[in-house]
């Protein structure tokens, strides 16, 4: 990981909010979604203390499932390895 691009990416959180598409995700099938797309992105929302960030889970082959949003966890979790929570409809 760009760990430069990474900070800028979190400073201009900090500021603004989340910017930019939804990050990509694929259900892993054991609970946890791994990102696809965005990665540098999710780090620099952890960074900048974001509690939510927009998602578009993958569904089957050829297909989007859903979309929601990421509850970001403990900062020690794993990036591309993070519980989903989809907001209430």
């Amino acid at each position: 990981m760009n760990w430069g691009v990474i900070g800028k990416i979190a400073d201009s959180m900090r500021e603004f909010g989340w910017e930019g598409p939804p990050l990509l995700v694929h259900h892993r099938g054991d609970g946890f979604y791994e990102a696809w797309m965005g990665t540098h992105r999710l780090k620099g929302a952890e960074l900048a203390d974001l509690d939510k960030i927009p998602i578009v889970e993958m569904g089957p082959p050829g297909g989007l499932d859903c979309c929601g949003f990421h509850q970001i966890g403990d900062p020690e979790s794993s990036l591309d390895s993070a519980r989903k929570t989809r907001e209430p409809s």
